[in-house]
């Protein structure tokens, strides 16, 4: 059940006469009930991510037109992929050969942690090229990085990169591996 804020305006309303449902009286004449507005998407505008997981929808389903205490997250995520990626260390040297690369693809959120969940696929690449000069890929791997949000800014918290499988990968790890962490995870963008 959604929670009323507190400035939020609350209607009241009176039945004016009753209310049936497969012939049983649901609401009789005199009642009183409080409507709390669905969220409704409408392109451009943003909804609210806390609303949305309140009503039981699914975030995703409403993005890029998700907000976050009051503020663009599409506009805070994607502003601050850059910052994310360095934090992660895509771009950066693995060891003495390798660099880690990657793309960004999830980004979800637990409620009961106020944390927001960045996954990315990732590659260890090499200087290596196949037969045909692509370059191959030492190792696959997801990138996490876990933040909140305050004010429209991220706080960079925690960031692991597991080998082996990729965000989506059915063999298990990424997303697999975070949903058993967070219970209650939301996703929000899937990319």
């Amino acid at each position: 059940m959604r929670k009323v804020k507190k400035n939020e305006k609350q209607e009241i309303f009176t039945i004016k006469s009753e209310i049936r449902i497969n012939e049983k009286i649901v609401l009789e004449a005199g009642d009183k009930i409080q409507l709390i507005p669905k969220v409704i998407k409408e392109s451009g505008e943003n909804r609210d991510l806390l609303d949305i997981i309140s009503i039981g929808e699914r975030p995703s389903k409403y993005w890029p037109n998700v907000s976050f205490k009051n503020r663009s997250l599409f506009e805070t995520y994607m502003n601050s992929q850059t910052e994310i990626s360095e934090f992660l260390g895509i771009g950066k040297p693995y060891d003495d050969s390798d660099n880690l690369d990657g793309q960004e693809s999830y980004l979800g959120y637990s409620p009961s942690k106020n944390m927001f969940i960045s996954g990315w696929d990732c590659w260890y690449s090499g200087e290596t090229e196949d037969e045909y000069g692509f370059e191959e890929y030492d190792e696959i791997a997801s990138g996490l990085v876990y933040f909140r949000i305050r004010e429209g800014k991220i706080r960079l918290l925690k960031k692991e990169v597991k080998t082996g499988s990729m965000m989506y990968d059915s063999r298990g790890g990424g997303l697999q591996d975070i949903r058993k962490e967070f219970r209650d995870l939301q996703d929000i963008r899937l990319d």
